[in-house]
């Protein structure tokens, strides 16, 4: 049954297994080549490419406020 993709991103965002999951299986197609989609040559790339700065940009200041403030978890 169809369904809005709103509802599979909640559940994964949900989910700690099912996030690292989609992660890594967007790491092992964009390292693997296979996928024509992920291809420099594809507007699809690039777009992946700026939006995956911007997420490690959020993440590495996140990082550092909460370092500057507590003790670091690592897990």
């Amino acid at each position: 049954m169809p369904h809005p993709r709103s509802e599979c991103i909640r559940e994964v965002f949900a989910n700690d297994d099912a996030l690292v999951n989609v992660i890594w299986a967007l790491i092992d197609a964009v390292r693997g080549g296979e996928d024509p989609a992920f291809s420099p040559d594809q507007p699809r790339f690039w777009d992946l490419y700026n939006k995956v700065e911007v997420l490690y940009e959020a993440v590495v200041k996140r990082a550092r406020k909460l370092r500057s403030t507590g003790p670091c978890r690592v897990s």
